[in-house]
């Protein structure tokens, strides 16, 4: 949704360029973009200009020694795109841990946090589910007894009569995707 409303918006720019020139920008604007935000994110992680900018020379090297990146930024894909916020998103949750650690979460990071979720949820929405799954994960690996504290509450003072058999269904519907992928040969990817 979010590439279409980008390139809704593109097709007002007072060019003579023809439709598919414009779709190729996308991929091409948001590779140009990663560069400067990573050379600012390595800088900000590692607290030393030297250490960021060595990091982001090799990383931009890498990049584009291969030949899917530069290929995928002068298509019209959605991979640039994701990297962007892929690298954004990563860094949002840095920052939130930090400003966790230091006691007060700024407004700046709730905003970044938001600006960087919505925009990787709505470039590649499958890989944005993947990656707040894995932020699930690793907060429950982080502290499982917080999250033992929830599932106790929601068994004890939530969950009663239907809502506890609602929530079990849905629980063992989703857990049981996997097994039903491998034991049976129902298409999972069916719309």
């Amino acid at each position: 949704p979010l590439r279409s409303f980008s390139t809704f918006l593109s097709l007002y720019l007072p060019t003579d360029w023809p439709i598919t020139y414009r779709d190729s920008f996308h991929g091409l604007f948001f590779l140009i973009l990663v560069f400067p935000a990573l050379y600012y994110i390595l800088i900000k992680v590692t607290g030393s200009h030297f250490w960021g900018s060595v990091f982001a020379f090799f990383t931009f090297v890498l990049c584009l020694q291969t030949t899917e990146v530069p290929v995928y930024s002068l298509t019209s894909m959605l991979e640039t795109q994701s990297m962007f916020f892929l690298l954004m998103s990563s860094y949002a949750l840095y920052r939130l841990y930090e400003d966790e650690n230091s006691g007060k979460i700024k407004n700046s990071t709730k905003y970044l946090i938001g600006f960087s979720l919505f925009g990787f949820y709505f470039t590649k929405y499958p890989y944005g589910i993947l990656f707040f799954m894995a932020c699930i994960a690793y907060e429950i690996f982080r502290s499982p007894t917080k999250y033992k504290d929830i599932l106790i509450y929601l068994y004890k003072e939530y969950a009663k009569g239907f809502r506890l058999v609602y929530l079990l269904f849905v629980v063992g519907m989703i857990s049981s995707l996997p097994i039903l992928r491998v034991v049976t040969k129902i298409n999972l990817n069916q719309r």
